[in-house]
C-alpha cells in the first residue's frame, strides 16, 4: 500500500500519519513528483488524502493523478479530504473522474474535519477530539476493502474530464 498526501497547514499530512500507521506505511507527499511525467502505481491498494480548497481537491492533486500509471485498473483506491467543514461539494467526483482516465475507480470515500485555515472557530477542541475516532473507522474501512463510493457517470466520466479539470 502506498499513501500519497498534499497538505498545506499540516492537517491532511497529520491524518494520513495517523492511517499510515495502522498499515506500517509512511505516507509520501505527493510534491515529490511534481517533476515526474508519469507515476507508476504497482501496489493493489493506494489512498490519496488531501484538503479540500474552495469546494474541490488542489489542482496539484488532479494533476499528480493524472500522472499515474497503474499496473492493474482493479487497484484499490481510497481518499480522505480534509476540511474545516468536514465536506466538500467535488473532491471526490474529481478524483473519481481524473482515475476514470486511467480505467481505475475510486473506492472509499471519507471526509474528516479539521481546524479550519479560512477562518477561526470556538469549538476547534471538540473537533480535533473527534479525529481519532473518525480516522480508526476509516482504517477499518480500508482494512476491509470497503466500498462506499459509487457514481453513474462511468465511461462519461472521461467526457467530463476536460469541462471539470480546465486543463
Amino acid at each position: 500500500m502506498k499513501i500519497f498526501c498534499f497538505s498545506g497547514t499540516g492537517n491532511s499530512y497529520s491524518v494520513a500519519k495517523e492511517i499510515g500507521k495502522s498499515f506500517s506505511v509512511e505516507p509520501v507527499l505527493i510534491t515529490k513528483f511534481k517533476d515526474q511525467s508519469s507515476v507508476k502505481i504497482t501496489d493493489s491498494q493506494i489512498g490519496i488524502i488531501t484538503p479540500v480548497c474552495l469546494n474541490d481537491i488542489p489542482r496539484i492533486v488532479k494533476e499528480f493523478i493524472l500522472r499515474l500509471s497503474f499496473e492493474r485498473p482493479s487497484t484499490y483506491v481510497f481518499a480522505v479530504l480534509t476540511s474545516g467543514s468536514g465536506r466538500n461539494k467535488n473532491g471526490f467526483k474529481n478524483i473519481n473522474i481524473a482515475l476514470a482516465q486511467h480505467n481505475v475507480k475510486l473506492s472509499l470515500a471519507f471526509d474528516v474535519q479539521m481546524p479550519s485555515s479560512f477562518q477561526a472557530r470556538n469549538d476547534m477542541d471538540s473537533v480535533l477530539d473527534a479525529v481519532p475516532e473518525r480516522i480508526s473507522r476509516i482504517t477499518a474501512a480500508i482494512k476491509n476493502r470497503l466500498v462506499n463510493y459509487t457514481t453513474r457517470l462511468g465511461h462519461t466520466a472521461k467526457g467530463l474530464y476536460k469541462a471539470l479539470f480546465y486543463v
